[in-house]
């Protein structure tokens, strides 16, 4: 494993444990589950889509992407314009966020096993997102990247806050996918 990569693997685990805790709770054979791990995840790269990156061709796979998810929830009948919004903190620097989404595809293949196990026609019907396999082609374009790095301690201290604040925006929107479309969080605590 390349020296940068097992940094950004040590100083981000903790955040990435978090965000695989709170997914591993939902059954993504169960519809409702299944749902909510789309509305999640459209309402993270709807954060991330907002955000004017240099970086064109991450930009172009946030915004596919996202569109990919809003196709899944259309066809469960869920209106991802209603879904609330979330901010992201851009930290300056795209790696990081590539760190994070690119790596998503490692643990894709589980997903994609779990989602497959429903007997839900609707929810096997809502798997273009995760038959999408953009995230590999993102991995394999941020490894080969790694042997032309040399980066200052301080460099590299961006990009791992920048993969952290990905990670908490998984976890934000993880929370926020749960919020009642229309209603206050107070009306939904009463």
């Amino acid at each position: 494993m390349h020296p940068f990569r097992s940094q950004i693997r040590e100083y981000t685990y903790a955040s990435h444990q978090r965000v695989d805790d709170l997914y591993s709770e939902l059954n993504l054979a169960k519809k409702n589950d299944y749902t909510h791990f789309l509305r999640s995840h459209f309402i993270a790269f709807s954060a991330l889509d907002s955000v004017a990156l240099s970086d064109t061709f991450l930009a172009d796979y946030i915004g596919r992407t996202r569109g990919f998810l809003a196709a899944d929830l259309k066809q469960l009948g869920v209106d991802h314009e209603r879904l609330p919004s979330v901010e992201f903190e851009h930290h300056g620097d795209a790696m990081g966020i590539e760190y994070v989404l690119a790596g998503a595809h490692f643990g894709n293949r589980v997903l994609c096993n779990r989602w497959a196990a429903s007997d839900d026609r609707d929810s096997l019907s809502a798997g273009t997102y995760l038959q999408s396999d953009g995230g590999r082609t993102l991995w394999k374009r941020f490894a080969s990247s790694l042997d032309t790095l040399d980066l200052t301690c301080g460099e590299k201290d961006v990009i791992f806050n920048s993969a952290r604040s990905v990670f908490d925006l998984f976890c934000i929107s993880y929370h926020h996918a749960g919020l009642n479309i229309g209603q206050s969080q107070v009306e939904q605590a009463n």
